[in-house]
C-alpha cells in the first residue's frame, strides 16, 4: 500500500510535466514554417539541435551535473542521438517543407500506436482493449484538432511519408533512451543524446557545405535569429528534457498520448498573438484528455 501514494503522485507530476513539454515542442511548427522561407531545412535542423544541446549542456554545467556526464554512455548516446535522432529531426524539418501543416499533424498523430506497437514487439508493453480503446480517442482527437477549420488538405507532395519515417525513428529513440540512460537525470540524458546530435548534425552538414556539393541558403536576420534560439533551445531542449521526464513517470506510450494535443497548443498560442479560436479544437483537445484518463485508469485487482 506504500507504494500506492508514491506512483499517485508520479502520475500528477507526468501529466502535468508532459503536457507542458509537448506545448513546447508545438510551437516548433509555427517557428519551423516561418524559418524554412529563408533556410534550407537540413541546417535549419541541424542548427535547431546544436543550439538545443548546446543549451541543455549549460544548464547541467550550471545545475552541477558536470559529474554525471562521466557516467553516461557515451557510445549509446552518439548511436541513438547522433544518428537515430539527428535523422529523425532532418526528416521532421524537410517533411515540413514537403508537405501542408494539416497532413504532419494527422499523421503525428500515430506517435502512441507506434510507441506501443514497438513496446509490444519488444516485450515490454502489453496490449489492453481499455489501452487501444484510449489511443483511439488519443488519435481521434489529434485528427479532429488538425482538421478544424481545414475544407480540404493539400495535395500529396512526398512529405507525408518523411514525416512517417521521422516519427518512427523518434519512438525508437525515446524508448531507447529512457530505457537505458538509468544512471543519470533527465537533463543529462536531453544534453548528451540532444549535444551528439548537434555535434554529428554539425560535422556532416559542414563537411558537405565545405565540399561546394550542395549550395544551402540561409538568413541571419534578427527574426530568424530569434526564431532559431527559441526552436533551438526551447522547442528542441527543454521540451526534450520534459519529455524524457514523462516518458519515465508514465511510459513512452502514455506520454506519446498527450503530443495529440499538439495542434490544440499550437491554436492556444496563434490566438494569444491575435488570431482565432476553433471550438473543434477544443473538443478534440478533450477527446486527448479522456484518452489519457482512460489510459491511466487504475484497474480494481481481482480476487
Amino acid at each position: 500500500m506504500s507504494d500506492q501514494p508514491a506512483r499517485g503522485r508520479q502520475l500528477v507530476i507526468g501529466n502535468l510535466v508532459t503536457p507542458l513539454g509537448v506545448f513546447l515542442w508545438a510551437t516548433s511548427f509555427p517557428t519551423t514554417a516561418l524559418l524554412l522561407e529563408n533556410w534550407h531545412p537540413v541546417p535549419l535542423a541541424a542548427t535547431r539541435m546544436a543550439i538545443g544541446g548546446t543549451t541543455l549542456m549549460i544548464l547541467v554545467l550550471v545545475s552541477g551535473r558536470a559529474r554525471e556526464l562521466q557516467w553516461v554512455n557515451w557510445r549509446d548516446a552518439f548511436f541513438f542521438g547522433g544518428v537515430i535522432l539527428a535523422v529523425s529531426t532532418t526528416l521532421l524539418v524537410t517533411a515540413q517543407d514537403y508537405a501542408d501543416p494539416v497532413s504532419i499533424a494527422i499523421i503525428s498523430s500515430g506517435i502512441p500506436v507506434v510507441s506501443l506497437f514497438i513496446g509490444y514487439l519488444m516485450g515490454s508493453e502489453g496490449l489492453s482493449a481499455r489501452k487501444i480503446i484510449a489511443i483511439a480517442f488519443a488519435v481521434a482527437g489529434g485528427i479532429t484538432a488538425a482538421m478544424a477549420g481545414i475544407t480540404e488538405p493539400g495535395e500529396f507532395r512526398g512529405g507525408e511519408i518523411i514525416i512517417l519515417g521521422s516519427l518512427v525513428l523518434f519512438t525508437v529513440f525515446t524508448r531507447n533512451t529512457v530505457g537505458r540512460f538509468h544512471n543519470v537525470s533527465d537533463l543529462t540524458k536531453g544534453a548528451a543524446t540532444t549535444g551528439a546530435a548537434g555535434l554529428t548534425m554539425s560535422v556532416v552538414i559542414g563537411g558537405i557545405w565545405a565540399s561546394g556539393l550542395v549550395d544551402f541558403r540561409y538568413d541571419l536576420n534578427g527574426r530568424d535569429l530569434a526564431l532559431m534560439a527559441w526552436n533551438g533551445s526551447i522547442s528542441a531542449g527543454v521540451s526534450m528534457v520534459l519529455w524524457f521526464y514523462g516518458g519515465r513517470l508514465l511510459s513512452v506510450t502514455i506520454a506519446a498520448l498527450h503530443q495529440n494535443a499538439a495542434p490544440f497548443h499550437v491554436m492556444l498560442v496563434m490566438f494569444l498573438l491575435g488570431g482565432g479560436f476553433l471550438f473543434d479544437r477544443l473538443i478534440a483537445a478533450a477527446l486527448v484528455i479522456f484518452g489519457v484518463i482512460l489510459a491511466q485508469w487504475p484497474t480494481r485487482p481481482r480476487g
